[in-house]
């Protein structure tokens, strides 16, 4: 049995420290990313300018603003995927960012991205994923 929970406490360490590694994040970040992107990839500021499009525990104007933000700054483009059907509208509560490979572009994104989300969870820091995934719900 006591073998059996050094075992244990050793799997959680190894998933604990993957957990906290920038790179296996942003592996699988990207990875599920690109899962909900290829069921329903939407241009976000295009489906942002439909009235019957709105998004949750968000200002929609707030959203279209860090998606036109996001653009200039260089994203090779913003998305959102599956939004949801409530009464007679569709909502979101998700933005996904591609990022370009030029790193200046991309400095600009982060910098964006970590302001925007700035108390809600750490900076994140870039290193070389293909995604930064805005999730305000």
């Amino acid at each position: 049995m006591i073998l059996l929970l050094i075992a244990g406490c050793e799997a959680r360490s190894e998933v604990d420290s993957e957990a906290k590694d920038p790179v296996a994040i942003a592996k699988e970040t990207d990875k599920l990313a690109a899962e909900d992107l290829a069921k329903s990839k939407i241009d976000a500021k295009q489906w942002l300018a439909s009235e019957k499009h709105g998004t949750f525990e968000a200002t929609k104007s707030d959203i279209l603003k860090l998606t036109n933000d996001c653009l200039a700054a260089g994203a090779v483009g913003v998305y959102v995927s599956g939004p949801e059907q409530l009464e007679d509208k569709e909502l979101t509560s998700t933005l996904y960012i591609e990022l370009p490979a030029d790193a200046a572009k991309r400095a600009k994104l982060f910098m964006l991205y970590n302001k925007v989300t700035e108390g809600d969870q750490d900076a994140e820091k870039d290193v070389g994923q293909k995604f930064l995934v805005y999730d305000w719900d």
